[in-house]
Formats: C-alpha cells, sequence, structure tokens
C-alpha cells in the first residue's frame, strides 16, 4: 500500500508539466529504490536531445532526500535539494545523451522513494 501511495504522489508531480515537457528515448521512466542511512542511489537515463525533462523524486517520509543530475560529460545540470524528500527537477537537454541520476539520502535511517523521468 506505501509503494502504490508513493507511486500516485510521484506521478502527480509529473502530471503538473505540460505537454511540451518530454524526455527518455523509451517514454516514462520509474524505478523504485531504497536509499540506505546517509547513501546514494543511482540510476542512468538516455534522454532524446532538443527537449526539456522532469525527474521526480517522492519518498517515505522518513529522511530528507536530494536528486542530482549529471549530463553525459559527468556536469552537474541540475539538482532537487529541498528539505523534504519531495523533489522535482526540470532540465533542458540539448542533444541525445545518458545522464546520471544520484538520489542522496541526508537521514540516518533508510527511505524508500519512487523515481520517475518523462
Amino acid at each position: 500500500m506505501k509503494r502504490l501511495t508513493l507511486l500516485a504522489a510521484g506521478l502527480a508531480i509529473l502530471a503538473c508539466g505540460s505537454a511540451a515537457w518530454s524526455g527518455p528515448v523509451d517514454g516514462r521512466g520509474t524505478g523504485v529504490g531504497k536509499a540506505l542511512a546517509y547513501g546514494k542511489v543511482t540510476f542512468y537515463e538516455t534522454f532524446r536531445g532538443g527537449e526539456w525533462a522532469n525527474i521526480g523524486l517522492v519518498g517515505d517520509g522518513a529522511t530528507d532526500l536530494d536528486v542530482f543530475v549529471y549530463d553525459p560529460s559527468g556536469r552537474l545540470v541540475g539538482k532537487g535539494v529541498s528539505p523534504t524528500d519531495i523533489e522535482l527537477v526540470r532540465i533542458y537537454v540539448p542533444e541525445r545523451g545518458r545522464y546520471r541520476i544520484e538520489v542522496v539520502n541526508l537521514g540516518s535511517t533508510w527511505n524508500r522513494f519512487v523515481l520517475m523521468t518523462e
């Protein structure tokens, strides 16, 4: 039940974007993860070029989660660093490429989350 609630909240975040927003080559992506205390979880997503992309993160409320997005050259191109475990990052993708998305847990206990891309 908790997992469904997380997914529903995450999809609601991404639904706020307009139809002009899109990104992953294979369409909208969703991943469920568990960030250990003070840990990091890494995802990779290939985005189409010439478009905007959304990266949404919704945790279980246990700790503060932040999200960092790096381009294919390893440069930080977006981040979500609010004091909660709900983040939305929008980036412009100039050309097709494989992006690294890191979810960082700033808390002293684990946090289960849903990460969505579109």
